[in-house]
């Protein structure tokens, strides 16, 4: 047995989803912090009804995911107006998400219909009550959108909440709402509160850890959340992860090393979330400061992965596939030995993958100008020249499973085009 080379991760389900909200941020804009917002209002909510614990963690899991489906800048814009006309486009794309991961497929029926109005008669189905919590604590976080200044109209937003009781907002949930809003703690946790260290605090010792096959689960869905932005590269993420992962298996890492890899290579992009969508829907060639933007996302990914528990690793191998090891590459500018030999392997197979792409300005790349364009890369001193060498000695097989791997997800573009249209 291959002995492993990469250290255990240890982290709950719970953590994980808790730390990638903050992806959110970067399309919020002007509801920096909306997610977490929501999932505090829903946690204090639930606290105060019947649910069982594994219930309650469901519904404020929901609450942290429930914008996962808004894939757009101008979409998260349209859902600051308290009435909002057109909901069901991110409602059924985050379901649609969430339903492709088995423990999820509760938290995925409550992000469904999470802007379900009360009085709002569905045909055939029954509403999940934590969609109607959502609705209710979305709207009351909207309505007071980090407004330091929060008590200058706290009446005002009262006010618009209870004149929708029994018409947008279920009666019960609006009743809990006003006991809540009498503790002045209950909004300043709002406007001032770290409220994901509170989330945490409250359900750390609740939750139990998870394994890696579940936590890689998730990472396919979070690549083709960051992916979907833009459909020119929506395949590129889980190509990258499959090359990795076949490339560490033929350079003799553990089964288990190995789904380190997938996972690495569904999370390397992540930080593209910070990119504007102009950018990155760009077909024309960039600007100067442009290409500087789209390079910033390695950075970010780093700022993202680091800081969940156990991922220093992960984070590392995902986010230095822009690094070289002449020192020339980005963000870090590190070099040679700086530069570990899993981070190596991605940037190769992030390399191998996008040469193999169709991209706007150009078709995909046949086998001897791949080979050629990273050999040269590797003569510079840009890439690992031995692991540029199980390449070309292993060309066949790696583009049949980065063929096949972007087949599957091209597919289910299509079932989600067809799904939401």
């Amino acid at each position: 047995m291959k002995k492993n080379k990469l250290k255990e991760i240890n982290i709950s389900l719970f953590e994980f989803i808790l730390e990638f909200a903050e992806i959110f941020n970067f399309i919020d804009g002007e509801i920096h912090g909306h997610s977490y917002d929501v999932a505090y209002i829903v946690m204090r909510i639930v606290e105060k009804m019947d649910f069982n614990n594994n219930e309650k963690l469901e519904i404020v899991l929901a609450a942290l995911l429930h914008d996962i489906g808004v894939l757009k800048e101008n979409e998260m814009k349209d859902l600051m107006n308290f009435e909002v006309a057109n909901t069901q486009r991110h409602e059924k794309i985050g379901f649609f998400l969430l339903n492709n991961y088995r423990p999820f497929k509760t938290v995925a029926y409550i992000v469904r219909h999470h802007h379900i109005k009360w009085n709002e008669k569905i045909l055939d189905e029954d509403i999940h009550i934590g969609s109607y919590i959502i609705s209710l604590a979305d709207r009351f976080a909207i309505l007071i959108n980090g407004d330091k200044n929060y008590y200058k109209k706290k009446t005002e937003i009262l006010d618009i909440i209870n004149k929708e009781k029994g018409k947008m907002f279920s009666p019960e949930l609006v009743d809990i709402l006003n006991e809540l809003v009498t503790k002045e703690e209950f909004w300043l946790n709002i406007v001032y509160g770290d409220k994901k260290n509170i989330i945490y605090e409250n359900y750390k010792d609740k939750v139990t850890k998870t394994g890696l096959k579940d936590i890689l689960s998730l990472g396919k869905i979070i690549s083709f959340f960051t992916d979907s932005r833009d459909r020119f590269t929506a395949i590129h993420s889980t190509g990258v992860a499959y090359v990795a992962g076949k490339l560490a298996k033929i350079l003799n890492y553990s089964e288990r090393d190995q789904e380190y890899f997938l996972l690495a290579g569904f999370l390397h992009d992540i930080g593209k979330v910070a990119i504007p969508i102009e950018i990155i829907d760009k077909k024309s060639a960039l600007t100067n400061c442009e290409f500087e933007t789209i390079k910033s996302h390695t950075y970010h990914t780093y700022r993202i992965l680091d800081r969940i528990k156990g991922f220093d690793e992960i984070a590392k191998i995902a986010a230095y596939h822009h690094e070289k090891l002449n020192g020339k590459g980005y963000p870090f500018g590190l070099k040679g030995e700086e530069i570990t030999k899993e981070a190596r392997i991605m940037a190769v197979a992030d390399v191998f993958t996008a040469l193999s792409e169709k991209r706007p300005y150009r078709d995909r790349m046949g086998k001897e100008k791949i080979i050629e364009i990273l050999e040269s890369m590797g003569k510079d001193n840009h890439l690992d020249k031995e692991i540029v060498n199980k390449v070309k000695e292993n060309y066949e097989n790696l583009e049949k499973i980065n063929i096949e791997v972007q087949k599957e997800v091209l597919e289910e573009l299509k079932i989600i085009d067809e799904f939401i249209y």
